[in-house]
């Protein structure tokens, strides 16, 4: 069952007298506690995607549901309930607050939770125990996003948005950053979208999206390969073709 889906959705943005089509008719489904890749190149409508499965912005035509929830139909208080109870946004560019140190910005976020969450374990995980008293322009880029991810999900969200993460990531931190990303999938249910440049692969995700001018040119399910290989092997092992 869907948790995440779009019914043919359009976006355009409107630029004085200029009309600029985002998204064209794309239709997609997104089950819960699954890690998504939406790809392309720059302008492709990724992360316009991204806003409005945030509620950040509204679809011209089409429909849009998150857990059942109709997105067309939110607004004022709704909206920003859902936006606080269920989104969960980290882009490249970091959002953490400047003069706080990166413990103040974890506290904060904690703050607007009204359960536990063990944040600890997601600190020692992020390799983060040692830079909590460090201001954001204290650290690397890379150690910003990992702080900036730190503090969204101790607001524990049902839905995480990543925008372009690994842009400025390194390897080691990008690998911290995975195994979070898949315990979060696995072990919290929590439903994962994230975006990158036309080129890249990502093997821990569960499905690719590939956008090219507002549309979706492909998209596959990294499951049901692994499932085609393994059946394939099987068959030659026994000396059975088809």
């Amino acid at each position: 069952m869907a948790y995440i889906e779009f019914k043919n959705v359009t976006k355009e943005y409107y630029i004085e007298e200029d009309t600029k089509t985002a998204l064209k008719n794309i239709s997609f489904k997104i089950k819960k506690g699954e890690i998504t890749l939406i790809k392309g190149a720059n302008g492709s409508g990724k992360t316009s995607i991204l806003n409005l499965i945030a509620s950040f912005d509204k679809a011209t035509n089409g429909d849009i549901l998150v857990d059942k929830i109709s997105l067309n139909t939110l607004k004022g208080k709704t909206s920003s309930k859902y936006i606080r109870e269920y989104i969960g946004f980290v882009s490249y560019d970091n959002e953490l607050i400047n003069d706080m140190t990166i413990l103040e910005n974890t506290i904060l976020s904690l703050n607007l939770l009204k359960e536990e969450f063990d944040t600890e374990n997601y600190i020692q995980k992020l390799g983060l125990e040692d830079k909590l008293n460090y201001f954001p322009s204290e650290l690397s880029e890379s150690e910003r996003i990992k702080a900036s991810l730190l503090c969204v999900i101790c607001k524990n969200p049902k839905v995480l948005l990543c925008d372009e993460i690994f842009l400025k990531m390194n390897e080691k931190d990008k690998k911290q950053v995975v195994k979070v990303l898949k315990e979060l999938a696995s072990k919290n249910k929590l439903t994962i979208l994230i975006t990158a440049n036309e080129d890249a692969k990502f093997s821990f995700v569960k499905q690719t999206l590939t956008l090219k001018d507002g549309e979706i040119i492909t998209g596959k399910s990294n499951s049901k390969s692994k499932i085609t290989r393994k059946v394939t092997t099987k068959a030659k092992a026994k000396g059975g073709k088809k």
